[in-house]
């Protein structure tokens, strides 16, 4: 990962998340594991002007108070993405979290989208 998390939270941090906002706690360090997969894919350029995020998590980076979301969406405005692309842009390892995709021949087909799933995601900041 190139670019670098100034501080990654702790399991106290993310136990207290879990009581504040009522949220289970595998949802709130999915949420971590995704805003971190999305800052990997802006540094590695792969997120721009030709294809943008979409969806909840657009909304949320945007301000909107809704945290927790099922699944971050794209768009691209110069067709589908190779899907190979996909998968190198969200594959990314540090010490506190490592974010595997399966092979895309393995992802769920869609009428005009695709679903990169599975996605593994030990997150060691988590503490277990």
């Amino acid at each position: 990962m190139s670019f670098a998390v100034t501080k990654w939270p702790t399991p106290d941090d993310i136990e207290r998340y879990r009581q504040e906002l009522g949220v289970p706690t595998d949802a709130i360090v999915r949420d971590i594991a995704r805003l971190i997969a999305i800052a990997h894919m802006v540094d590695q350029g792969q997120l721009n002007e030709d294809w943008v995020l979409t969806g909840g998590m657009a909304l949320r980076l945007r301000g909107s108070p809704r945290f927790t979301m099922r699944d971050t969406d794209t768009s691209s405005r110069t067709g589908e993405p190779d899907r190979h692309v996909v998968r190198n842009a969200l594959t990314l390892s540090s010490d506190e979290l490592e974010v595997t995709p399966a092979d895309p021949t393995e992802w769920k087909p869609g009428r005009k989208l695709f679903s990169a799933q599975p996605i593994e995601f030990p997150a060691i900041f988590q503490g277990q």
